[in-house]
This record gives structure tokens, sequence and C-alpha cells, in this order.
């Protein structure tokens, strides 16, 4: 979308009809009005009506420049009919446009159509009234000034790009993938190339049907010219009320938007739609949450402290170990380990591997293997992660625990490899020695806390590493 404004209603700043107590003057330039808020228990206002024909399908941008005493509050509202005369509201009190603090000057540039969508739930096609006010709290005596001094409603051209100006530029997609009761989308990994203006910003929008989704990593990004091929990460989690341009022509759509400068251009080389499963909401009662407090101590810290008091007190001043309470050690690492995985999911690197797992088991593709990892590392977890792979395609149902993303079964699998490297680790110390002292060192290397939780609940790969350092050694 280019900067070629069509410009279908600009305010005179006549025909403004204020309430008492209200001092209101008009320009060619501008409307100002001005007054002073008593010191009085109830919230107080002025308020201006006008009556208006404006098509805000035709021109669905509105553009307002204000200028507000700080201290204060304004708001613009809107006001429509039904076929039958009607009058009903086009704002809410939710709304960008309510309640806002005075800050001095400000410029604003929203799209109306979508405004009025969210505020009565259907399509608007004309308003014919409208509301300025300024509002103050209880107790606050203030003189205030208010000026308007741009009021419009708007339409811009849509083209194909063509290395001029835009402040917006459409990617309509024909194929998106939806999320459904059993996947949300968890992120989107773009790779493009920016063409803009020095100095310039953007922000990046994907419109979902008539649902909008922003995203904090991606708002007001700057453009760097030495660098113009960028990767970015998308998290949806953002559902703006605000947005200041045409609504997309496609039902799925990413839009950027230049917040700051133009756009020239802008070249999708990719784009990676990340799903993961919807996460339950379990309804648990303090009993039930008492008893998980008491299994996750019980495992993380009671049994693996209680056995290595065991193991210092029998084994510190023998000359040998048996088997039997190697095994046993082992064993008790390992339950550890396990009724922990199956039992906790860490909000971010569990939404890492299982992006990377189930892309490549589920889609045979490696680009969900994204981040700081190494691809050699995500193959080693698709390793231990392929018998449930393989238990999936058997028909095998997961069983859903607490709000977690990924199910019993599946989160030890996931987590299998740093498990199985603690086990390897636990074998390659005692091939150093294997008497009394030495077994006692490497039990309390074994059932280290912090070991436990990193590998078994934080799912990092730790233990992996010193596995192989040990093994080098």
């Amino acid at each position: 979308m280019n900067s070629n404004t069509l410009v279908g209603y600009d305010d005179n700043f006549n025909g403004w009809m204020a309430t008492p107590n209200a001092q209101v003057n008009t320009t060619q330039n501008s409307l100002v009005v001005s007054g002073i808020f008593q010191n009085v228990s109830t919230s107080t206002s002025v308020s201006l009506l006008k009556s208006a024909n404006i098509n805000i399908t035709s021109y669905p941008i509105l553009t307002a420049n204000v200028n507000l005493t700080a201290g204060v509050a304004y708001g613009i509202r809107f006001y429509a009919q039904y076929p039958n005369g009607t009058a009903y509201d086009v704002w809410w009190g939710g709304s960008p446009l309510d309640h806002r603090p005075g800050i001095g000057y400000e410029s604003l540039r929203v799209n109306m159509q979508r405004e009025a969508l969210l505020a009565t739930g259907h399509i608007v096609q004309t308003i014919n009234k409208l509301q300025l006010y300024v509002e103050d709290r209880p107790y606050s005596p203030q003189r205030f000034q208010f000026t308007l001094s741009k009021l419009s409603f708007e339409n811009d051209t849509l083209e194909k790009v063509s290395n001029n100006q835009y402040r917006a530029i459409y990617f309509d997609l024909k194929h998106t993938p939806q999320q459904n009761a059993s996947w949300y989308l968890n992120k989107i990994d773009f790779g493009i190339t920016i063409e803009a203006s020095q100095g310039s910003a953007f922000s990046i929008y994907f419109f979902d049907g008539p649902v909008l989704y922003a995203s904090a990593a991606t708002a007001a990004s700057a453009f760097y010219s030495p660098t113009s091929f960028s990767g970015y990460t998308f998290y949806p989690s953002l559902q703006p009320q605000v947005f200041p341009e045409l609504l997309p022509e496609s039902n799925s759509s990413i839009v950027f938007v230049a917040t700051s400068g133009t756009l020239q251009n802008v070249t999708m080389n990719f784009a990676y739609f990340d799903f993961l499963p919807t996460i339950t909401h379990a309804d648990l009662s303090q009993q039930s949450l008492a008893l998980y407090y008491v299994y996750f101590i019980f495992f993380l810290f009671l049994l693996p402290v209680g056995i290595a008091i065991l193991v210092f007190r029998e084994f510190l001043e023998r000359k040998l170990v048996p088997k039997a309470s190697v095994v046993l050690v082992l064993l008790a690492g390992m339950l550890c380990r396990i009724a922990l995985a199956a039992t906790t999911n860490d909000v971010f690197d569990i939404n890492v591997l299982l992006t990377s797992t189930r892309g490549w088991f589920q889609y045979r593709t490696t680009t969900g293997s994204f981040g700081p990892t190494l691809p050699f590392t995500f193959f080693l977890y698709w390793i231990f992660y392929s018998p449930y792979a393989l238990l999936q395609l058997a028909g095998f149902q997961d069983v859903q625990f607490l709000g977690h993303v990924a199910g019993l079964f599946e989160s030890v699998f996931i987590k299998l490899f740093p498990i199985v490297m603690y086990g390897t680790t636990f074998f390659l110390f005692l091939r150093f020695k294997s008497d009394g002292s030495t077994f006692l060192w490497v039990t309390f290397d074994s059932l280290n806390l912090l070991d436990i939780l990193v590998s078994s609940a934080w799912v990092k790969y730790e233990a992996a590493t010193l596995t192989f350092i040990v093994f080098g050694v």
C-alpha cells in the first residue's frame, strides 16, 4: 500500500455542540476547547457532539491530530443507526480511543472498519455522529486546553510493489495451516529481505481471518541496511486493538507496516509455521496439588539425598563395592529422573524440542530445529524419541498431565537423551577406580539435585556434554 491518500471526510471544525462550562473556539485550522475542572468528588467531563455522514467502508482510515494538557484524559467516540433509525454505539469502554491520557501533541491513525467490528460485532458501513470529550478524575482541579488540528477519514491505494515508497506491504496466503482444538500456532519463523528508507522501523502483523496477531519480538524492528536479509521469529502472543492501515483482501495475510520511514520492497524468502499441542488446563483441587508437591519433593530431594547418606555411611571405608549396590544407585538415579521427566515441562525448552522432533517424525522436515542448539544435538534427541514415534504409529494414545504440552510418556522420551547420558557417565566414572570412596563420589554426582533437575525437568543437555568429556579423558 503506497502513500497516495484519498480523503473522504475532512472535518472543518464547525458544527460542534459543546456542553456548558467550556469555551470553544474554531478556526480554519483547528478546534480549541478550554476550561477549568473543579475540585469535586466525582469525575467530570466536557463533551462535544457533531452530526456527520461518513462511509467507513470506502474511507476506513481515521487520522487525528490532538494536543491536550497533561493530567487529564480524552476520547473519541462514534455512533451509527440501524436501517429502522435506531441509534447504537460504535465504541466500547476498553476502546483504544477512549480514556487516553493527555501527553501533549499526539497523532492517531486507526482502521475504523476493524474498530467498529470490535465494538459492535458486525460490519458498520456509515457513521452519523462524532463525539469528543475531555475528562478529569475526582479531586483534581485542573485547567486544560484541548486542540484538534485534524480529523479525517481516508483511503489508500493497493498496488503491486515496484520499489516505491510504501507504508505497508501485504503478503496474502492462499494455503495457511490452521490451528484447531488440538493444535495452536506457537510461532512463525521468517526469512525476509527488506529494502527501506534509512532509519526506518517496521512491525509485523498476522491476520488469521478476522483475528489480528502481533508479537512483541517483531514490534518496531529497526531496518539495518548493511544486512538487509534477516531472520525473525514471530510469536503470535498479542491481539492489538489498533491496526493503522487497510485491512488485507485475503482471509490470511502477513503484513509489514512501517512505524517510521517507508518500505520500498520486502521479499519473503521463507515462512515456517510451527504448531504445538493445545495446552490443557486441569482443574486441580488443593489436595491434588499438595500430593503433587509431595511427589516432586520426594523424587527431587528426599529419595536421592537419603540414598546418598546411606552410601556415605556404608561404603566410605570399603575397598570393594558389590555390583548390586552399583546397580541399585544407578536405578535410583534413573527412577528419580524418569519420575520427574514424566510430570514436569519447562515452558520454553520443551517447546523447542517438541517443534524439532515432531517436525521431523510427523512432517519429515528439519526446519523446526532452530535456535542456538547445534543440528547434531537435535539429531541425538531424535534417536531417543524414535521409539515413541513408533508407538504413535501403532495407535498409542498418550495421557495429558496438568497443562503440559507433552503427554506423560512423550515427556519421558523427549528427555531420554540426557537421562541416558547420566547413566553412561555413572559407569564411565567407575572405570577410573571402583573402590568405596570412588563409588561414594560417583553416587554424589549422579544423585546431585541440580543434575536431576536440569536433565529431567529442564531437559538440558549438560549431562551429555559431561559424558563426552569424561569419555574423552
